[in-house]
């Protein structure tokens, strides 16, 4: 858990030299524009934590600080992580699509389905098993990175034109964000999710459910990390 206020800081606070335009990073004739162009604008205040949020932090051997709260329909995510590694290590975890399988056991299937030239946008396949009461679910959605000054980006959003799979329900990334900055010892990590699995699911229960898969997942990347030995500062 955060025993450090100094750390807690660190973490927990979106510094004032931080970026606050990214308006810039993609241009009008990039083929996914169109699909980001409102998105990015939305950046430089995406995570600023509402007063009426609910936050937890873990027992965990590294920080980490959840915070859910509703907006309108959906459930929304916003946490906080530090892990000792560097960007090129995590983003390469993050993009092995095969690891990935093996850290949700829920995932049924994760691909690449197209990848713009110059590879910092990607056309992402998704699909989860069912689970519980909720039916089989799926996403299309492109991934799209960059680097503004110290700040590497990973700016996901579903992609609608996309043609529906039979037998599974299309859920919708309305945004998903995250910012790596490397810091001494290791990167900081911020992440914003807003996902509508087109089902209503009251807050406490997402809440409960998110924080627990949310706190997993990092601790089997947090374990790969020391197992193997790669990457670890």
């Amino acid at each position: 858990m955060l025993s450090d206020t100094h750390e807690e800081e660190s973490l927990l606070k979106i510094e004032e030299n931080k970026v606050k335009d990214y308006s810039d990073v993609m241009e009008e004739d990039h083929p996914y524009f169109h699909l980001f162009k409102d998105k990015l604008a939305q950046l430089a205040g995406i995570f600023e934590v509402p007063s009426n949020a609910a936050s937890a932090e873990p027992d965990t051997t590294f920080p980490l600080k959840l915070n859910c709260y509703q907006e309108g329909k959906n459930n929304i995510f916003i946490y906080f992580f530090k892990l000792p590694t560097d960007i090129d290590r995590y983003e390469q975890i993050s993009n092995d699509f095969d690891l990935q399988k093996k850290f949700d056991t829920n995932i049924e299937e994760f691909k690449k389905q197209y990848e713009v030239v110059g590879g910092e946008a990607k056309l992402i396949y998704l699909s989860y098993k069912k689970v519980l009461m909720m039916s089989s679910r799926d996403f299309e959605y492109v991934k799209y990175t960059f680097k503004k000054g110290n700040e590497h980006w990973s700016v996901c959003v579903s992609d609608l034109s996309r043609e529906e799979v039979s037998r599974k329900v299309r859920g919708e990334m309305v945004l998903t964000a995250t910012r790596i900055v490397e810091v001494e010892g290791g990167i900081e990590v911020s992440v914003y999710s807003q996902i509508d699995m087109k089902i209503p699911i009251k807050m406490e229960i997402a809440k409960n459910r998110g924080f627990a898969e949310i706190r997993k997942y990092l601790d089997k990347v947090y374990n790969h990390l020391k197992t193997t030995g790669d990457g670890i500062l």
